[in-house]
């Protein structure tokens, strides 16, 4: 058992005491259990391309016209919850405490033997102030629509009238909301799922780019027990403040670790970019308000710029546990989803007396740094269908904007790290060359692109 990378700095105590016992010295990771090469001549593909679409602006724009009409829909689709136990202002001023996470872990065993919520929704407090979006699974009431991975992939969408859903409360127990159950989804016919999260072709491209990665870019997790592949995070960040040394911003060392490393990192972000677009119009539906401050400040602060934004960083959890965690260091919603073969794997959030089935594919953006949150034990599925050396077990991504470096990035021109090295270092680009760039660009380009 592993605690995640992300959440090792948030909850200790105020003073502790400085421990006298020695320390315990890990054996090394024999070089064996580095992360298989996947044995395979391409990725899969992520963006059907058709007859006629030539061009890679093209496909960009018919790719960006896709993912934001299936955001939209998913805005129709969802119903809205409201939880009326639960109010954000509360959450704002509640301290970090170990007491506090262990309530919520207490909470959490006692939802264990509940039923998981499948399907999309969002959840918000008693005041109805989103705290949570998720991307699933909805049920079509006509049977003339086209099923999940059809229409997820690009065939003509189902016409439906907007509708805005009046707040309900939502229902919370051992058998959870009604209608709402697992045993609900499975009895439900094939033809009326629809999946607004992210469908098996996509998820197929992104794990074979991942376990490319992490084939060079070993995970830097400690061995437990007898070690028969790499576990640990790796932080993809453009920019966040460095340990120890307070004001000083600089991209993560998982990114420039050594020279092969930094060139399959830029190559995992070419790699992903249909997937990183799609979140990111999940994310403008979910939470606008939110997205368009993540996309100014990302355009101020974009390192490697084939990642299309607008999260400043991703964490890759590689196949380890994920215990009761607020992520205090980040600046608004993250957006987290799974992909591997496992089993298990539900997503915890006591706060809300939340269970989610959470499977991979499923997206969920929410206000992690408020909400207490873990994901339940899974095992990896062995009997899964394999190929090309991708292993089985558990992978998480999560997509999140470092609040320091929120800060530091409000109000600041496009490029700004990039021209400047995080403020350290003088302007790079010429007087009055800013202007004319920008002159030129007239709005019509992505503030990132020269």
């Amino acid at each position: 058992m592993v605690k995640t990378g992300r959440v090792a700095d948030e909850e200790k105590p105020e003073k502790a005491k400085k421990s006298t016992a020695k320390k315990v010295k890990l054996p090394p990771i024999p070089k064996w259990a580095a992360v298989p090469r996947p044995a395979l001549l391409t990725l899969s593909k992520g963006m059907p391309r058709r007859k006629g679409y030539h061009r890679h602006e093209t496909l960009m724009n018919k790719e960006k016209a896709l993912y934001d009409g299936l955001a939209q829909l998913w805005g129709r689709h969802a119903p809205v919850f409201r939880l009326p136990h639960v109010d954000l202002q509360e959450l704002e001023t509640r301290p970090t405490t170990l007491k506090a996470r262990a309530e919520a872990e207490k909470v959490m065993q006692e939802m264990e033997g509940w039923v998981s919520d499948p399907f999309s929704g969002t959840w918000g407090d008693k005041n109805d102030r989103r705290l949570l979006a998720v991307f699933s699974w909805h049920l079509n009431e006509k049977k003339d629509k086209p099923a999940a991975d059809e229409a997820s992939e690009g065939a003509d969408l189902p016409s439906q009238e907007a509708s805005p859903h009046a707040p309900v409360e939502y229902q919370t127990g051992p058998q959870g909301h009604p209608g709402r159950s697992l045993n609900d989804f499975e009895s439900a016919p094939e033809k009326l799922r629809f999946r607004h999260g992210f469908p098996k072709a996509k998820l197929s491209r992104h794990h074979e780019a991942t376990q490319y990665l992490h084939s060079v870019l070993h995970p830097a997790g400690p061995p437990v027990g007898p070690v028969l592949e790499r576990v640990g995070v790796t932080h993809l960040v453009h920019g966040w403040e460095q340990q120890g040394h307070p004001g000083n911003f600089a991209v993560s060392t998982d990114i420039v670790r050594n020279a092969n490393a930094a060139q399959t990192v830029e190559w995992y972000f070419q790699a992903t970019q249909s997937m990183a677009r799609r979140l990111a119009a999940m994310f403008k539906v979910a939470f606008p308000d939110y997205y368009q401050k993540y996309r100014r400040a990302f355009n101020a602060g974009v390192w490697t710029r084939s990642d299309p934004g607008p999260w400043l960083g991703r964490a890759i959890v590689w196949k380890l546990d994920v215990y009761m965690h607020r992520d205090g260091l980040d600046g608004g919603p993250t957006a987290t989803f799974p992909m591997g073969a496992y089993q298990g794997g539900e997503f915890y959030l006591p706060d809300l007396r939340l269970k989610l089935t959470y499977r991979p594919g499923d997206v969920v953006i929410s206000l992690s740094g408020l909400l207490y949150h873990a994901v339940g034990p899974w095992k990896p599925d062995l009997d899964a269908p394999q190929h090309g050396k991708i292993t089985p077990g558990r992978i998480s991504h999560v997509f999140f904007f470092p609040k320091k470096s929120l800060d530091v990035l409000e109000g600041k021109p496009p490029l700004w790290a990039l021209r400047t090295g995080w403020g350290k270092l003088p302007d790079s680009w010429e007087e009055g060359e800013e202007a004319k760039r920008n002159a030129k660009r007239s709005g019509k380009r992505d503030a990132t692109a020269p």
